[in-house]
């Protein structure tokens, strides 16, 4: 026989106060499932939401405008006059997965009766979408959202808004000789002897360029320049195609569309498409074009010049008679230098001097290019690779023509090149924008080459340093292996009292900035102390050394420096002297070494460059800095301090090398590279501040213990519902 004690349970005003309690709990949670998403109402992607119109427009020249807002979908389809519109709107009813949304479709013609469809948005780009949608019916049905029933309009949509602000790397790069043929494949251009050019990405972010090289093989309709220079704004793959959505560098309201046979872009490419009407059409199972006969069809060739004296185009080149019967500007004997015997009086290629060789790193926000330099060419990441194009015993101090080449089809390029070192680690260097080969006028090469109009900014330089920009900003790359110091001369800066300066960096920490310029031992170092930290990071103090050092004007100094014990940052320091500041003293900008230059200061300076970091210096500091030893060891304890005032050594710590494969180098230090620091002979008689070890370690508790009050703390939670469980059911 059961105990009837354990059945029934005894009603106690406790009981009924743990249960009200319980009841409580689960209505609250039950109300936050509600607010964080469960139940909400449906909406369209926020980045569809603009004020700006997304617009299509299609071959019979009517256009289509789409306005996306919360749950609702206005359009409007009007003839080319605009004369003629039909309206309707789609109201979101579900939101699925891979932004499909089942949707209520109403016309603004009241005799249309309202229908039920699925429509998938794919977002192509920033500012281009493309919409799959299903047959619309009088009924609603979950299978309209199943990919059989989806079919994808070709006509795609773009924000008429901000529409110059998106631009990527194009998926493909290289040099083609290009045929153009019209969509019934008849040859564009048959009887003109040099075919048209394009060229994608022969340094990265050229884009893409069509040289058409003659007018009458311009299509009306396509409304290009002779020579078209074109950013990607997005491409995407569908199917066996890569489509690629092109627009003008002008920043005009151009558009086309370029279909590419294949996926694999880093493979040779044979042929393409390029749509004059606004359409990416991937045709039917066979690829064959379906939605317009308006497109050129693009077959491409690649040829590889990596010398002066080469011929441009192999079938033209190979009939001598194009010499004989040359045109009065000498067209033929341009590009076909080597059959036309036309290669007399090429300069020898001369050699970089010492002084400049080596491995040098610049380093951008993107991406981190390595600028190498030896005896007969300098390779720079992503941009090719350089030959000195002057006579032996050139001496660099003066302009220098380079000859560029690449070994993926461009055609070669000839630049300007300026240079200096300004200090032994540091090489500044200038390159014009390029003069294309093969080239008509070589008695005047390097006139041409080196006018001042070849170092005015290119479209690439606007988009980084501001459109008001006048020339062409010089790049700091500085030594990859050998690092020597230099006197930082930041004591004839009106910011700095007493060799130190209080910065404030908003919503992250204050800091004692210190630089002594008094002894030769530490003019060539600075130091930053964190104080105040808000941010909940940790952050600890770093000590840089100064590599070279670039005066702007008097309230504005420039430094680059090596961060110590860190593998290869290299920043540079910008500290502006505001006396004509209400609010503040002055500024300190941190940006990339290779930022450094007045170009680059002045565009971040008017807000058009963003720096890595903004400290501030206030008029009055809040606190006085800490005393700070100028070690270049991070402390986690206080230093022995010996009874001389000798100089020592610095021993740099050991790291940890547990991540690095047995017989692995320290990347923190280069080989052989010692540095020396000054030796205090007193010990302060206050502690300074170390570099943020954990508190555990700084009140004397060890790791486990601190890991033992994690743990209790985790477990109070557990306890607590396991009390509140034995009042309900006991």
């Amino acid at each position: 026989m059961v105990n009837k004690s354990l059945v029934n349970v005894e009603q106690t005003p406790s009981t009924n106060i743990c249960s009200i309690f319980f009841m409580k709990c689960c209505i609250f949670t039950f109300t936050v499932l509600i607010i964080s998403g469960l139940g909400s109402a449906c909406t369209f992607p926020r980045h569809l939401r603009t004020d700006a119109m997304w617009m299509a427009k299609y071959n019979d020249e009517s256009t289509l405008n789409i306005y996306f807002k919360e749950n609702l979908l206005i359009a409007t389809r009007c003839d080319r006059d605009g004369n003629e519109c039909i309206g309707y709107s789609r109201q979101c009813l579900v939101k699925l997965e891979d932004d499909k949304f089942q949707v209520q479709h109403t016309s603004k013609n009241e005799h249309n009766p309202t229908q039920y469809l699925c429509m998938q948005i794919k977002q192509r780009g920033k500012n281009i979408i493309q919409i799959r949608e299903s047959t619309g019916l009088v009924y609603r049905t979950p299978n309209a959202c199943t990919e059989q029933h989806l079919v994808l309009d070709n006509w795609p949509l773009l924000l008429t808004k901000k529409f110059d602000d998106q631009r990527v790397q194009c998926p493909f790069s290289g040099g083609y000789n290009v045929v153009f043929h019209t969509s019934d494949r008849n040859p564009k251009c048959a009887s003109k002897l040099v075919p048209a050019r394009l060229e994608s990405e022969c340094e990265q972010g050229d884009g893409i360029t069509i040289n058409f090289h003659d007018r009458e093989c311009l299509e009306k309709d396509l409304e290009m320049d002779l020579v078209q220079n074109m950013v990607c704004e997005t491409s995407w793959v569908h199917g066996n195609y890569t489509f690629i959505m092109l627009r003008s560098q002008t920043n005009e309201y151009k558009y086309w569309c370029m279909r590419i046979k294949g996926t694999d872009m880093s493979q040779q490419i044979h042929e393409g498409y390029l749509f004059i009407d606004l359409v990416c059409d991937p045709g039917d199972g066979n690829g064959n074009i379906r939605e317009t006969s308006s497109y050129l069809y693009l077959e491409m060739e690649r040829r590889i010049i990596s010398s002066t004296c080469q011929d441009a185009y192999a079938k033209i080149c190979s009939d001598r008679r194009v010499c004989e019967s040359d045109t009065e500007d000498g067209i033929y004997k341009m590009h076909c230098r080597r059959s036309c015997n036309f290669c007399s009086g090429e300069e020898e290629s001369c050699t970089f001097p010492g002084i400049l060789r080596g491995d040098f790193l610049e380093n951008t926000r993107k991406q981190t290019n390595l600028v190498t330099v030896d005896y007969y060419s300098m390779s720079i990441s992503n941009t090719g690779l350089f030959r000195c194009h002057e006579p032996e015993g050139h001496d660099f101090e003066n302009n220098t023509v380079l000859f560029q080449t690449f070994d993926n089809g461009c055609y070669p390029r000839f630049a300007c090149f300026e240079v200096k070192k300004p200090a032994s680690s540091i090489l500044e260097y200038r390159l014009g924008n390029r003069v294309g080969w093969p080239i008509k006028h070589w008695d005047r090469l390097k006139d041409d080459v080196c006018a001042d109009e070849m170092f005015e900014p290119n479209a690439k330089d606007r988009e980084i340093y501001g459109k008001n920009i006048v020339e062409k900003p010089s790049k700091i790359v500085v030594d990859k292996t050998h690092h020597f110091p230099v006197n930082c001369e930041l004591s004839s800066w009106n910011g700095l009292v007493d060799s130190r300066l209080y910065m404030q960096e908003e919503g992250v920490c204050d800091y004692c900035f210190i630089h002594d310029s008094s002894s030769r031992h530490t003019r060539d170092r600075l130091l930053t102390q964190p104080l105040n930290c808000t941010s909940g990071e940790r952050q600890e103090r770093r000590h840089y050394h100064c590599l070279g050092v670039f005066p702007q004007d008097v309230n504005t100094h420039a430094i680059v420096t090596r961060t110590l014990h860190l593998h290869q940052e290299y920043l540079c320091w910008v500290f502006v002297y505001e006396n004509d500041n209400e609010e503040r003293a002055g500024v300190v900008y941190v940006l990339e070494a290779t930022h450094c230059n007045k170009v680059a200061i002045n565009a971040v300076k008017e807000g058009i460059l963003s720096p890595k970091r903004t400290f501030y210096i206030p008029k009055s500091n809040p606190r006085s800095c800490p005393y700070l030893p100028f070690d270049t060891t991070p402390q986690t304890h206080h230093p022995e301090w010996p009874p001389s005032d000798e100089m020592r050594p610095t021993h740099y710590p050991t790291p940890d090398n547990s991540h690095i494969q047995e017989g692995g180098e320290n990347p923190f230090e280069p080989i052989g590279t010692t540095y020396y620091e000054p030796v205090f002979t007193q010990k302060p008689s206050f502690p300074y501040f170390t570099t943020g070890q954990p508190l555990y370690e700084m009140s004397g508790m060890n790791s486990s213990a601190n890991f033992n009050v994690q743990i209790s703390l985790l477990t109070l939670p557990a306890l607590l519902l396991v009390f509140l469980s034995s009042l309900i059911f006991t």
